[in-house]
């Protein structure tokens, strides 16, 4: 009786795990990919934040304490501008950091930006004046990191962020290097 009720609950437990993978796992995923313009067609070529003819972009990375939760917040901000004198319509950005920073995110999501089904209009003079898309998150066990470890997420933070503006017209492709990268840390001073 005890090695049947051992078999069943091994099987129940192996079929809420098939179920959650499949119930809740993919169906996650695919509402991110579908949620963001994840597309990269081959062949691209990625340029500096100064060599985009349209956008100025701004970048900041946060660590912030958090009194609710034990490990500090990661925050990662893109601040962008229309640079030119003409409207730019239906801009869809999607920012993509180092697959490297998994590891430190609550979330294993290494991407952010405005949903494509939400574009944003940049007109000059006009509200909004900028499009503002940013990714918060936790760092789990923080407070229980070696200084290595501390080190080691810095470091990995100065890692390039790769940029894709979509608009009506066309799309950039922004590689935002380190030194023009903001990071501050309000948790280790």
């Amino acid at each position: 009786m005890i090695k049947k009720r051992t078999v069943l609950s091994g099987i129940a437990i192996v079929a809420f795990v098939i179920l959650f993978f499949f119930i809740i796992h993919f169906p996650l995923k695919s509402n991110i990919d579908n949620a963001f313009d994840m597309t990269i067609e081959s062949g691209v070529k990625w340029i500096k934040l100064e060599e985009s003819k349209r956008f100025k972009v701004t970048p900041k990375i946060m660590i912030k304490p958090s009194e609710k939760v034990e490990s500090p917040y990661l925050i990662f901000d893109l601040y962008i501008e229309n640079k030119t004198d003409q409207p730019i319509y239906n801009i869809v950005v999607t920012a993509f950091l180092s697959d490297k920073i998994r590891k430190y995110l609550s979330t294993p999501f290494n991407i952010f930006g405005n949903v494509k089904d939400n574009p944003v209009n940049l007109i000059p003079g006009k509200i909004p004046y900028a499009l503002y898309v940013t990714k918060i998150t936790n760092i789990p066990n923080y407070n229980a990191f070696t200084e290595e470890q501390k080190e080691e997420m810095m470091e990995i933070l100065k890692e390039p962020i790769k940029v894709k503006i979509s608009y009506d017209s066309g799309v950039e492709y922004l590689l935002i290097d380190s030194s023009e990268i903001i990071i501050e840390n309000y948790v280790d001073k």
